[in-house]
Formats: C-alpha cells, sequence, structure tokens
C-alpha cells in the first residue's frame, strides 16, 4: 500500500494514497456551492478502509472505501460517488432497508440515484 507518513506535534499520522485523494475530493466538493447540502452531509464522516466493499459505501455513520479503489478512478468521478453515497444517507436507505436483501436494496437504490443523477445532468 502506498502511504504518506507525517509528524503533527507528538503524532505520527499514515495515511494511504487513496484516503488522501479521497480526502482531497471530498474538500473540493464541499467548497463548492453546487453542492453544498450533501457535501456537508459527508464532511465529518469518518473515511475506513475495508476489503469488504470493492468500490465505496456508507451505512450512515462512515464512508467504506476499497484501498484500491480510489486509484482506479478520477477525481471528477470519485466526487460523483462521494455525492452518490451522501445521498443514500439524504434519502435515508441505511435505516430504510429493514430486512431487505442487501444486494437487492443496493442495486435498487443506486439506479434511483444514478438516474437521478444523469437526469440532473451531473453524472459522470
Amino acid at each position: 500500500m502506498n502511504t504518506t507518513t507525517t509528524i503533527v506535534g507528538n503524532n505520527i499520522i499514515v495515511e494511504s494514497k487513496g484516503l488522501r485523494k479521497i480526502r482531497k475530493v471530498r474538500a473540493r466538493v464541499a467548497g463548492s456551492s453546487k453542492n453544498i447540502g450533501l457535501a456537508y452531509m459527508i464532511l465529518d464522516l469518518p473515511l475506513v478502509e475495508t476489503t469488504t466493499t470493492r468500490t465505496m459505501a456508507t451505512d450512515g455513520r462512515s464512508i467504506f472505501f476499497h484501498p484500491d479503489f480510489p486509484a482506479q478512478v478520477t477525481e471528477d468521478e470519485l466526487e460523483f460517488i462521494l455525492l452518490h453515497e451522501a445521498e443514500h444517507i439524504a434519502r435515508l436507505h441505511h435505516v430504510r432497508m429493514g430486512d431487505r436483501d442487501l444486494e437487492g436494496w443496493n442495486y435498487s437504490t443506486d439506479y434511483s440515484i444514478n438516474g437521478d443523477g444523469v437526469r440532473s445532468g451531473y453524472a459522470v
């Protein structure tokens, strides 16, 4: 894994290249007035590296990402994906799923979010 080590005061901070890329794009999204509401929904959420997802996901409390995924997409694509995850939170998908099948629920909610993104002209 490609990492950077930074010393801040007495703390040593080690970040992966993927985590740095996501933080950069998330900050860019927050600085734009175009999607300010969605950006602020995810601005303070922890970014968690995991191999339990192939791309990115959210449970409404954290944003999960596969360590290899950020390198596979452009910053513009990553911006859309972060806003996509924010839409899941805004639409309360993590609360409304109930006992539905996770994979089927995710496909149907992704279809709704991505369709709206295309219709709004924001899709990458």
